[in-house]
């Protein structure tokens, strides 16, 4: 294995100490309106997913201050790693995790 290219990969996918402040704040402002939407589903009774669903990506980026995704500060980083596909298959929610709940313990009917 060549160590200093292992090493070297790892240093370029760095960030600075000021675009991770960044990205702790935007995630912390995207989960705070989720946490709001999932509030609102509670009250009124209609399901988290469909809330979501109904939404246009301009409604999502005016309620959010801009984004789409907690983690879209990082979305365009080159990625060194998992063959550039890291962020895409691990830094999102499934699309089929309505309920944020982790479903692996369902009950058998």
């Amino acid at each position: 294995m060549d160590k200093q290219a292992v090493f070297s990969a790892l240093d370029g996918a760095l960030i600075t100490e000021a675009e991770f402040a960044e990205a702790t704040s935007d995630k912390k402002k995207f989960d705070a309106w989720v946490k709001s939407l999932r509030e609102e589903s509670k009250a009124s009774g209609k399901p988290f997913k469909d809330l979501i669903s109904d939404l246009e990506e301009g409604e999502v980026r005016a309620a959010t201050g801009g984004l789409v995704s907690a983690f879209e500060r990082f979305m365009g980083l080159a990625d060194p790693f998992f063959d550039g596909e890291a962020a895409e298959r691990y830094m999102e929610l499934d699309s089929d995790d309505d309920d944020g709940d982790d479903d692996s313990e369902e009950e058998e009917e």
